[in-house]
């Protein structure tokens, strides 16, 4: 699910190579991320996630250096690695409640 996830990210961002660093781009990022991974969560995949691309994790020495980051966080859904089942031999005749 994440190397699945961070294909499609990376064409995301590959899509936004040469643009010009404004906030209207780091918008644009967010809104194109986000319905990939509400996505994955409808299908199950994730319990939360959350994309960030703003002034927090971009500075003005990134802007300089011809850089945009971006942060996604993700809570996957746990998945079953045990399934406990208990059976119980009686005598015949009893009645379960």
């Amino acid at each position: 699910m994440v190397l699945d996830v961070q294909r499609q990210v990376v064409d995301v961002g590959n899509r936004l190579i040469f643009e010009q660093i404004t906030p209207a781009l780091r918008q644009q990022f967010v809104k194109n991320v986000t319905p990939i991974l509400t996505n994955v969560q409808s299908r199950q995949g994730l319990q939360q996630f959350k994309v960030i691309c703003d002034e927090t994790n971009n500075t003005n020495l990134d802007v300089e250096n011809n850089k945009m980051n971006a942060k996604i966080l993700l809570v996957p859904v746990k998945a079953v690695e045990f399934i406990a089942i208990d059976f119980v031999i009686t005598r015949a005749g009893v009645q379960f409640v």
